[in-house]
């Protein structure tokens, strides 16, 4: 359900959107920002606010090319396939 990448840019994913992206065997369609909600706010054990993860990140990144205040991208499987810890991952 996510990947995490290492040795591209800050952000590069961000230009995959609309793209096709090949992760080991699968092939995943990038569909668009991860916009963040206030439930990230919220300690997970009492469910009350007690982090501002909003105003940190609307400071460091505000605008999104689909949702505002992106963090990641979001996408749907083209083509399935096993994908291996140290797979190659190419836009295509």
């Amino acid at each position: 359900m996510m990947f995490e990448i290492d040795g591209v840019a800050a952000h590069a994913e961000d230009d995959w959107i609309g793209s096709t992206v090949a992760i080991g065997d699968a092939e995943i369609v990038v569909n668009g920002d991860v916009g963040r909600c206030a439930v990230t706010t919220q300690d997970p054990d009492r469910g009350v606010p007690d982090l501002d993860t909003l105003g940190t990140l609307s400071r460091y990144r505000r605008d999104g090319r689909t949702e505002p205040l992106p963090f990641g991208v979001y996408g749907a499987v083209a083509s399935p396939g096993v994908v291996r810890l140290g797979d190659r991952v190419a836009t295509q």
